[in-house]
């Protein structure tokens, strides 16, 4: 072990000393350094991935919405909104798909995508859990997604055409 090399000057090793006590605190005091992402209160990977999943599972199940997927490679479609999803709950960018407006145009003006199918998305979104049970939609368990979360989720399901690119 190193001895400790003290400087002519005190004042800069009480604000080194300063400095390595605060970088340290978080951990010495057992909680996190930064609020979790929504991506990490939900489970991370494992969860989106179950979650995804399940709730094309539901979508591919219900006839109110289950033919815009007819001609949709379903691989590509749950490995892209897995990467979407991950992304837009903070976690690891790796999300490089098109925009919204462009990935359902071609379903608005051809198949009449519209607010009720958008309904039927929500309401099964609604009924989808993650891995450790949590919903997809507001509770009273702290670690739910806010709002605004949940707003954000909601907007971006589904996320690809019908096209098998």
């Amino acid at each position: 072990m190193s001895s400790l090399n003290f400087s002519e000057r005190p004042d800069a090793d009480i604000t080194e000393a300063a400095s390595i006590a605060n970088s340290v605190r978080d951990e010495v005091l057992c909680r996190d350094p930064k609020p979790k992402s929504l991506y990490e209160r939900l489970g991370g990977a494992p969860a989106v991935d179950a979650a995804v999943d399940q709730f094309y599972e539901k979508v591919l199940a219900d006839e109110r919405v289950n033919f815009f997927f007819k001609n949709t490679d379903m691989k590509k479609q749950r490995r892209v909104q897995k990467s979407f999803l991950t992304f837009a709950f903070g976690g690891p960018k790796t999300y490089s798909g098109v925009g919204m407006r462009k990935a359902h145009q071609k379903l608005v003006d051809e198949q009449g995508l519209n607010d009720s199918h958008m309904d039927t998305i929500v309401e099964l979104l609604g009924k989808t859990r993650t891995v450790s049970g949590m919903r997809f939609s507001a509770g009273t368990q702290s670690q739910s997604p806010s709002t605004r979360d949940l707003v954000v989720l909601l907007l971006l399901m589904p996320l690809l055409t019908n096209s098998t690119r």
